[in-house]
């Protein structure tokens, strides 16, 4: 996918909700956030019959097609069509995020995956957050469980992922350290769970993420949506992350830049007036300007569910799409 460098404007119509926001005037460079991302590997995969070169190619241009297709239809659809289309044809689950990893490599060496900054920022604002304990974290459009597989690495049972052995238990030791590392607890959710003996089964939940009724009230710490806000019913889609998430929370976006518009087409203002509406505050605000393909957000919660559930998208000021999709040239 290629983007565009976009700038984006701050200034737009004030919500009829008098929530400030407050953007931080920081700038701060890709390179200065470095987290190293230990996720454990997915097992089977890379394994197969080895393919010649020509066939290799040929297979990664066809998932490549198949991807962008794919691709285009989320970014067009509402998330129940979506949830609705991958729950009749599970397979298309795995099409896509076989298309998404190819293109992700791209990233490392230019602009830098999102999910860098997801988890830095999740590391950085836990304590904020969770006020002590357990930190628990809803990953949005999760696709292959990277936060969970990182914050969590004991999620794939006492054998491990890949199927190794138990090893003996030592001896616990005195803790002369007081301070004991942050646990996190996080729910993965996507539009398919694979089926067994994929070990991801156990750990991605299916669901629309527009409509998570087995996640309580106000009982996240952290909401996460790396690239996952594709469907058109972006309101719903918050809105419900608004639901769950507890007062004095986190949220945390990373977006295409390129789907907020430029200049006076900037769609920025009204994506901002709706998480206004929706309860949210501005924490940070694209802090890495720098970058020419993401925008990155962190935002608090400060409204309760009580005041915020009989809000409608009506009521945020302007019309007309909250972002952009992204659609591929056609050659």
């Amino acid at each position: 996918m290629s983007f565009k460098r976009k700038s984006t404007s701050s200034s737009g119509p004030p919500s009829k909700y008098s929530i400030a926001l407050a953007d931080s005037d920081d700038s701060e460079s890709e390179d200065d956030v470095k987290v190293e991302i230990k996720a454990k590997p997915i097992a089977g995969e890379g394994k197969g019959t080895k393919l010649t070169a020509i066939q290799q190619a040929h297979k990664e241009k066809l998932s490549g097609s198949r991807f962008r297709v794919l691709n285009e239809e989320l970014y067009t659809t509402t998330s129940e069509e979506s949830w609705e289309r991958f729950q009749s044809d599970p397979s298309l689950f795995s099409d896509y995020h076989t298309g998404f990893r190819e293109q992700a490599k791209t990233w490392q060496e230019g602009s830098g995956n999102p999910v860098h900054w997801i988890l830095e920022a999740i590391r950085s604002s836990s304590g904020s957050a969770g006020g002590g304990g357990k930190i628990e974290v809803a990953d949005f459009g999760c696709g292959d469980a990277t936060i969970a597989r990182t914050l969590c690495p004991g999620l794939f049972g006492a054998g491990g992922e890949d199927g190794k052995k138990k090893k003996k238990k030592k001896k616990k030791k005195k803790n002369d350290n007081p301070t004991q590392p942050q646990t996190f607890l996080v729910h993965s959710l996507d539009l398919v769970s694979p089926p067994p003996p994929s070990p991801l089964s156990s750990i991605i939940r299916a669901c629309n993420i527009s409509s998570v009724p087995f996640l309580p009230t106000e009982s996240v710490d952290i909401n996460v949506y790396s690239l996952a806000l594709m469907g058109t019913d972006v309101f719903n889609i918050l809105k419900e992350g608004s639901r769950v998430l507890k007062i004095g929370g986190r949220l945390l976006i990373a977006e295409v830049r390129s789907r907020f518009g430029t200049g006076n087409e900037s769609l920025l203002p009204r994506f901002k007036g709706m998480l206004e509406v929706l309860g949210f505050r501005v924490v940070n605000g694209d802090k890495r300007k720098n970058n020419k393909f993401f925008i990155f957000m962190e935002l608090a919660k400060e409204i309760g569910w009580d005041e915020v559930e009989e809000i409608k998208e009506s009521d945020v000021v302007g019309e007309g799409p909250f972002l952009k999709p992204c659609i591929y040239k056609r050659r």
